[in-house]
């Protein structure tokens, strides 16, 4: 979000969330072992994960949801009613099409 993007919140079938920056998709996940982020090309996220649905958010609307609802998401009750407390979904990472791998900082 650093950069800009859009923060993208969807249902692939499970909710889950994307950055979509330059022509890629940024997500979060664990691969080797770390904590990383990787990219894949937008046309392949998509045709991988086909997401049933989604909701588009500009850095700035996502920070004002967040400090509204004091939650990084989704908001969308269709969404959050997939989610339990604990869960996290990461997805599984589709190593054959990582375009790019950054170790998270900090």
């Amino acid at each position: 979000m650093r950069n800009g993007g859009t923060v993208v919140h969807g249902l692939i079938p499970r909710p889950h969330a994307w950055v979509e920056l330059d022509g890629k998709v940024w997500q979060g996940g664990v691969i080797e072992g770390k904590r990383s982020f990787y990219a894949l090309p937008l046309d392949v996220f998509y045709a991988l994960y086909k997401p049933l649905r989604t909701s588009r958010y500009t850095p700035k609307l996502l920070l004002s949801l967040w400090k509204q609802h004091n939650y990084p998401g989704p908001w969308r009750a269709e969404y959050r009613a997939q989610c339990t407390d604990a869960q996290t979904i990461l997805g599984e990472v589709r190593t054959a099409a990582v375009v790019e791998i950054r170790q998270y900082e900090g």
